[in-house]
C-alpha cells in the first residue's frame, strides 16, 4: 500500500554563528530532522530547507530573522506545506507569546497543520484545548529560557568588566583581543592611522576633512566603508586609546541590562544609563 507523504518545511537555526556553546550544530540539527522523515506510516516530503539563520537568536521577528521570514513567506504565498520540522521547539522560536501566535496563526491560516520536533515530539496547530496548552507552554519556556540566559551573561560581562576584563565585542580599530580579556597592538597599518587622525585633529583639521582625506586615499573605515565624520570622531572618542576601560556604554541587552547602579535588572526598566570602569592596557 502506497503511504501519503505530508510536504513540509525544515527549519535550522542557530544562536552564534559558528561553533560553540551548547547548541546543536546546523549539521546535526540536520541529522536529528532527517530522522522525522520515516514517521509511523507516513513520510514528509521536505520542500525546501531553510537554514540561513545562522548567528540569529530565536527571540528576534520579522526582517531581523530573515529566514523564518522566508518560511512565513512561502506558506502565505504558495501554501505548498502541511508541517514544519526542527530539532527543538526553541530553534523554531524564543520569542514571546504574543510575537509567536501572530505567526502560528498565520501559519494556521495558510495549511500548516504541524511543528514536529525531534525532542519534543508534535505540536499540532489545531484549535483543541489541549493543543493549544500544550504549545503555549512550550513557547513561553523557551522564551524563559532566553531571559534567563541573558540575565546570565549580563551578569558575567558585570562581573569581567569589575575585573576590568572585556567579554566580547570587536577589539577598538588599531587594537586586537588577546584572548584573555584584554587588548594588544594589532594591525600596524591602523596603529599609524589612528596615531595620525589625533596627530592631525591636534594640529586644528576638522572632522570632515580627516574623513574626506580618507576617503580619497581609498582606505576603508574600520567597518569597511567610507569615512564619515561620526566615523572620525568615534575613534577619537574612544577611551580605550588613553587607557581606559570602558563598560556598557550602548546597553543593548534584550532581556538584561547594566543599571546605572552596576545591577543587572530587566530590560523593561532600562534608563539608558551605563557603567564606566578604568583599566590601562
Amino acid at each position: 500500500m502506497t503511504t501519503a507523504t505530508i510536504p513540509a518545511v525544515a527549519y535550522v537555526r542557530k544562536s552564534t554563528d559558528g561553533e560553540g556553546r551548547q547548541e546543536h550544530s546546523v549539521e546535526m540539527q540536520s541529522t536529528e530532522i532527517r530522522k522525522l522523515v520515516p514517521d509511523g506510516g507516513g513520510t514528509y516530503d521536505i520542500l525546501e530547507w531553510i537554514d540561513t539563520d545562522l548567528g540569529i537568536s530565536g527571540w528576534k521577528i520579522g526582517d531581523q530573522r530573515p529566514g523564518f521570514k522566508r518560511l512565513l513567506d512561502r506558506a502565505r504565498d504558495k501554501g505548498d506545506f502541511q508541517a514544519i520540522l526542527v530539532d527543538d521547539l526553541d530553534r523554531f522560536t524564543r520569542a514571546s507569546l504574543d510575537d509567536v501566535w501572530g505567526d502560528i496563526s498565520e501559519l494556521k491560516r495558510a495549511g500548516v497543520k504541524v511543528i514536529h520536533t525531534r525532542s519534543q515530539g508534535i505540536y499540532q496547530l489545531g484549535d483543541d484545548i489541549g493543543d493549544i496548552l500544550k504549545l503555549t507552554v512550550a513557547i513561553w519556556s523557551a522564551n524563559e529560557f532566553s531571559r534567563k540566559l541573558g540575565r546570565r551573561i549580563a551578569l558575567y560581562r558585570r562581573n569581567e568588566a569589575k575585573r576590568g576584563k572585556r567579554s566580547g565585542g570587536v577589539a577598538p580599530f588599531g587594537y586586537a583581543n588577546d584572548g584573555d580579556g584584554g587588548l594588544v597592538l594589532g594591525d600596524v597599518d591602523q596603529i599609524q592611522l589612528v596615531r595620525w587622525l589625533f596627530e592631525e585633529y591636534d594640529r586644528g583639521r576638522s572632522l570632515w576633512s580627516l574623513a574626506n582625506e580618507l576617503n580619497d586615499r581609498g582606505t576603508p573605515s574600520p567597518r569597511n566603508g567610507q569615512w564619515s565624520s561620526m566615523a572620525v570622531s568615534r575613534i577619537l572618542t574612544r577611551a580605550a586609546y588613553k587607557g581606559d576601560f570602558e563598560f556598557n556604554k550602548t546597553s543593548r541587552g534584550r532581556f538584561a541590562f547594566i543599571d546605572a547602579r552596576g545591577e543587572v535588572s530587566d530590560s523593561s526598566l532600562r534608563n539608558g544609563t551605563g557603567c564606566k570602569g578604568e583599566h590601562t592596557f
